[in-house]
């Protein structure tokens, strides 16, 4: 008796042969690892302002050259896995490619750690270590932390970096006129003091 052959669609080969391929690569490819973010896709990514549908953030913000920031995110990538299971995406950002993310969350130091969900954001001051890094992901989720909530700045738009453009052109506007006036000040009074200076003769 003779078996018939089932004919297997191009499509389900395909399927077949990725599934081998990331079970092959393992756990840790399939999941991805900590995510690296900046001026041009931090928003995109995350939709942090409007709460959207990519899920939760953990994100820590460093520099090239910061011990701590690299350690930081060592610590961040040792729990990747654990915080993407609680549906939290783990990411780090880079001061050289994100000006605009440091002056719109006033951030003044580095390391600094903030986990952004539904539209809120909390800052994270425990030890640098993995699982504080994620018992804060897991409690702020729980709602243990909303006292701590902080309303999320929204994404700069053209209007508000016009009127920060004329701001900053008024301060500095105002600072050279401070200067030439002092200038000018000091000016007048050696003039005064080389007209009328000097010893006087009574008669």
């Amino acid at each position: 008796m003779t078996v018939p052959r089932v004919a297997v669609g191009p499509l389900l080969w395909c399927w077949l042969f990725g599934a081998a391929v990331l079970t092959s690569l393992g756990p840790s490819v399939v999941s991805a690892s900590v995510q690296r973010l900046g001026d041009a896709t931090f928003e995109h990514e995350t939709q942090a302002t409007t709460g959207g549908t990519t899920g939760s953030w953990l994100v820590t913000f460093g520099a090239e050259g910061c011990a701590r920031c690299a350690k930081l995110r060592k610590e961040l990538q040792s729990v990747s896995e654990d915080l993407r299971e609680i549906y939290t995406i783990p990411a780090h950002v880079d001061q050289a490619d994100s000006a605009g993310l440091w002056k719109r969350f006033g951030l003044k130091e580095v390391p600094v750690t903030y986990f952004f969900s539904k539209g809120g954001m909390y800052r994270f001051d425990g030890k640098e270590e993995g699982r504080e890094l994620l018992k804060f992901a897991t409690e702020a989720l729980d709602g243990a932390m909303e006292a701590r909530r902080e309303k999320i700045l929204p994404e700069p738009n053209f209007l508000s970096e016009l009127i920060d453009l004329v701001l900053g052109s008024i301060v500095s506007l105002v600072k050279g006129l401070n200067v030439l006036a002092m200038s000018a000040g000091k000016q007048t009074h050696a003039l005064v003091n080389t007209l009328f200076g000097g010893e006087r003769t009574e008669l």
